[in-house]
Parts: structure tokens; C-alpha cells; sequence
């Protein structure tokens, strides 16, 4: 994903179409995601769900993460965001579909 300077903000929710016998209310998940556009944010939903919910012979796999913490300022939530990938990529040379 290229940063661009317009990011939109976008919120995905996912869950079973029927409740099944066993579960009654299927769990619902739901993200906040800033990109391009719908299709973007769509993919990385999914790119963000799968490792969270990845079960194999009874364990939960993780995935490594590493922290880092900046603050930004902007006068919207999506300038800030995009502050955040540019700069990111900037210092640490990280491309914007690894963050």
C-alpha cells in the first residue's frame, strides 16, 4: 500500500450470515482501518484477521510484533495516520503494508 496524502477512514465488521445450533450469537469482529479505498481496506481486514484467528491442532499462533510508539499532530485523525506512515518509512524504512 503506497501512503498516500488522502487516507480514509474506514470500519469493517465481519460475522457468520446464520447462528449455528451450537452458538446462538457468532462473534462479531470488527476494525478501524485507514486506506485508499474500500477494496484496500477490505484486503487488510482480512490480512489482519487471519493470524488473529489461525487454529491449528488446538493452539492459537502469534504472530511477532514489535512496539513503537509516536505521537503525531494533525487537525484530523487521517492526516495524522498519514504522518505516521510517511514517517515511519522515512526513519525506519518500513513499507506501508508492514505497519
Amino acid at each position: 500500500m503506497k501512503a498516500a496524502t488522502h487516507l480514509k477512514e474506514y470500519r469493517v465488521a465481519w460475522g457468520a450470515a446464520f447462528p449455528l445450533r451450537k452458538c446462538h450469537q457468532p462473534p462479531l469482529y470488527q476494525m478501524c482501518l485507514f486506506a485508499l479505498n474500500h477494496v484496500v481496506a477490505k484486503s487488510r481486514f482480512w490480512y489482519f484477521l487471519s493470524p488473529l484467528k489461525t487454529v491449528c491442532c488446538g493452539q492459537v499462533f502469534a504472530n511477532g510484533t514489535r512496539s513503537l510508539y509516536h505521537e503525531y499532530r494533525d487537525l484530523t485523525m487521517t492526516g495524522t495516520i498519514t504522518q505516521g506512515y510517511q514517517d515511519t518509512g522515512a526513519r525506519h524504512r518500513a513499507h506501508a503494508h508492514s505497519i
